[in-house]
């Protein structure tokens, strides 16, 4: 969060107020993030193993025992697949954006 909002300012979206105001509020909250950002990464090929084994009439248990995988971490993994993921969006109102601040933000060059 702190690296988007630096390379915000850096292109000047924000003003230097806000975006110490900004940089404030997040060491306040929390040391690297103020929330946490899991899961990182959706593995694919198990939800689509699960899909597969849900048409044929294969159990879940029985697809884990086949795979020699722990039960629980199986779950575990399992459950990321079906998780919701974060999206982030980055929003300033008009007295927080400088003047000349592009309307669409671009994080990375080229």
């Amino acid at each position: 969060m702190k690296a988007l909002v630096y390379r915000a300012h850096a292109l000047g979206v924000f003003r230097e107020a806000t975006y110490k105001r900004t940089m404030m509020m997040l060491s306040q909250d929390g040391d690297p993030e103020p929330c946490d950002l899991e899961p990182r990464e959706a593995p694919l090929l198990l939800g689509k193993a699960v899909r597969l084994c849900e048409e044929t009439g294969v159990p879940f248990d029985e697809l884990v025992a086949r795979s020699g995988l722990p039960f629980e971490l199986a779950d575990e993994v399992y459950a990321t697949v079906t998780m919701t993921r974060p999206r982030l969006t980055l929003e300033a109102s008009e007295e927080d954006r400088a003047p000349d601040a592009p309307q669409v933000l671009q994080l990375f060059s080229g």
